[in-house]
């Protein structure tokens, strides 16, 4: 996805011995996230300024987004899926960096450090990880009591609905 391509084409080409719905949602829920995650990710960091591989901060994106939206998912094992993730895509000396994030990395603490960010803008923005174009189109057009409704929306699972036309079936 990072190369141009879309989240569907990448989907499409899981593995049929593989969870196709826990993949999918974890792919689905770093892309819808993935603002959040990268500023989460750089407060963990001790030089958020240096430049990690891409493939250490997707990796550290997907342990992240398990940990903080995925309770069904133990700890012990997105840290150790992440580990066997580093090894997989050829990073095996940030293992310790991945390690160390993942283990002590804490939802509410990020949670306080957004609230805690000078602008509501920045907040907004960073919370429900929101473009910088499409930000701007919203400031230009409402105010921050609706753009605060908007993005509320968007990140609110919706009621599933299931309706069965009667007349169509016996």
């Amino acid at each position: 996805v990072n190369c141009g391509g879309y989240s569907s084409e990448l989907l499409v080409k899981t593995p049929s011995n593989l969870n196709s719905q826990l993949i999918r949602q974890i792919v689905l829920g770093v892309i819808e996230n993935d603002i959040y995650l990268e500023m989460a990710v750089k407060e963990e960091l001790d030089r958020p300024d240096k430049t990690l591989p891409q493939e250490v901060l997707d990796i550290l994106k997907v342990g992240v987004y398990q940990k903080f939206f995925m309770s069904s998912i133990p700890d012990y094992a997105i840290v150790s899926e992440s580990l066997k993730s580093c090894e997989y895509f050829g990073v095996e000396n940030y293992k310790g960096l991945v390690n160390s994030i993942l283990r002590k990395i804490d939802h509410s603490a990020i949670e306080k450090k957004i609230s805690n960010m000078p602008s509501v803008n920045d907040r907004l923005k960073v919370k429900y990880s929101v473009g910088d174009n499409f930000y701007d189109f919203l400031i230009e057009n409402y105010k921050i009591k609706t753009i605060r409704k908007i993005l509320e929306s968007y990140v609110k699972v919706p009621d599933l609905v299931i309706r069965i036309n009667s007349s169509k079936t016996s």
